[in-house]
């Protein structure tokens, strides 16, 4: 019975969060498409590349398993929260960025922003793909309840990290306009689900 209502709890919980899921995914995806034509082109060559290879080649289960134990154990000083970590932070995407960054600093960038650019979208949608099936693959219940609820908060995570990080190395990208748009776009949901749901019922 316990766990029954635990499962009820959780999808309820889902449910609650497709309003902020959807807002968040509308505005990443228009802050993605408003990119000039060439980055836009490079961050999607290499979310498709990545693609093909975890649907055809590799899971990339082992790179990913390696890279949440590093941050667990680099983290350790956060008890349980360590592992959560690995699974929000796109740490291979940051580090490539880094790079890149260092070397605009250095004025050694000339001519690679398209691979960069490349390899940020590839790391960005490995971390986000392969998270999602590590926490499928790990909630062995039925209706799959407690991934649905995991996944939604690590899904609205990873929107809000990959704008940071988008803004970091595309100027073009606004993190803020991205948080500003989800917000509104979020409570325009809400407030139209509520009006469906109340106030036009009172209404008829």
């Amino acid at each position: 019975m316990k766990n029954i209502f635990q499962a009820v709890f959780q999808i309820l919980g889902f449910v609650l969060l497709i309003p902020i899921i959807y807002a968040a995914g509308v505005c990443f995806y228009g802050q993605v498409m408003a990119l000039p034509a060439i980055k836009q082109t490079a961050l999607l060559q290499g979310v498709g590349i990545f693609l093909l290879i975890f649907l055809f080649l590799y899971s990339f289960k082992e790179f990913f398993d390696f890279t949440v134990d590093s941050l667990a154990k680099v983290f350790s000083f956060a008890g349980p929260a360590a592992t959560v970590i690995g699974y929000i932070v796109p740490i291979y995407a940051l580090i490539v960025i880094i790079i890149y960054v260092i070397l605009i600093m250095l004025e050694k960038a000339h001519g690679l922003e398209w691979i960069f650019l490349s390899y940020v979208g590839f790391l960005l949608a490995m971390h986000w793909v392969v998270s999602a099936k590590k926490l499928y693959e790990a909630d062995t219940s039925l209706l799959k309840s407690s991934y649905l609820l995991m996944y939604s908060f690590l899904l609205i995570s990873h929107l809000v990290i990959g704008s940071l990080i988008l803004n970091w190395v595309i100027p073009e990208f606004s993190s803020w306009s991205f948080i500003k748009n989800s917000c509104i776009l979020i409570k325009s949901n809400y407030l139209q689900i509520y009006q469906f749901l109340f106030v036009d019922t009172v209404g008829k």
